[in-house]
């Protein structure tokens, strides 16, 4: 079994979201320059901007497997107990 450090998964998602450094930075707070130099391996991250990039990478794969499920997934949660405000039934 292999296992993937924290720096060489983060590094990888980078490569395979290359085309959205710039709204991950904006949405992080980190800054565009500081997600440069880690995707192009001349900085490494600290803890805390790790995490806040991890989190948005987290949130972009959640939201991309939504949007590819479509709309009758959607519709089929709404219909299967009603709408949830903040996890709470509205």
């Amino acid at each position: 079994m292999s296992t993937e450090s924290i720096h060489d998964y983060l590094l990888r998602r980078l490569n395979d979201l290359k085309g959205h450094h710039n709204r991950m930075a904006e949405e992080t707070g980190v800054g565009q320059a500081t997600v440069s130099r880690i995707f192009a391996g001349q900085a490494m991250p600290r803890l805390d901007t790790a995490q806040l990039l991890l989190n948005w990478i987290a949130a972009h794969d959640r939201a991309a497997a939504r949007a590819q499920r479509g709309p009758r997934s959607a519709r089929r949660v709404a219909h299967a107990g009603g709408a949830r405000v903040n996890g709470a039934r509205a």
